[in-house]
């Protein structure tokens, strides 16, 4: 039997939470994924800062879901029109695609690494393992909000994994 790593664990974590994410945009329907008031309640939008959060901590970029489609979409303080939003497709490829990437990078990270000084974001912690702690801390708090407004919609939240 192998020995299980830092690294290990927390990919295992980011597995259920990428899980819940699906469960939760799935539990959407299309009529209301780009509907909310205040603007932040609305799902896509929930869903975008999540995702495109982890694509931040985990490549080192700033705003990154800004390249990927064109717009601020993960943003809340944004204008961009709810219609602008991407549909519930384009934004389960961009969770797919943040998936394989996050456990790419997670899976090259030693725990000497992982216990290492990070200095890119420090608002997350001293080390790779704080601030791999806080993207998965980020992505619970919402993740438990697009759940409460799911509820708060009568649908069904994602189950906790």
């Amino acid at each position: 039997m192998s020995k299980s790593t830092i690294s290990d664990s927390l990919q295992r974590q980011f597995e259920r939470v990428w899980e819940s994410l699906r469960e939760a945009i799935g539990n959407c329907p299309d009529r209301q994924w780009k509907k909310g008031d205040p603007a932040v309640r609305i799902p896509v939008r929930q869903a975008c800062h999540m995702i495109g959060a982890v694509e931040m901590y985990a490549g080192e970029k700033r705003f990154a879901w800004d390249r990927r489609f064109g717009r601020p979409v993960g943003d809340f303080s944004s204008d961009l029109p709810a219609a602008d939003l991407p549909g519930k497709d384009e934004t389960l490829e961009y969770l797919d695609e943040m998936r394989a990437h996050t456990q790419t990078w997670l899976g090259k990270m030693s725990d000497e690494k992982l216990l290492s000084p990070q200095r890119s974001n420090r608002h997350t912690g001293d080390t790779y393992l704080e601030r791999v702690v806080y993207m998965l801390r980020h992505s619970q708090h919402h993740l438990g909000e697009m759940n409460a407004e799911l509820r708060r919609r009568g649908l069904a939240p994602a189950n906790w994994q």
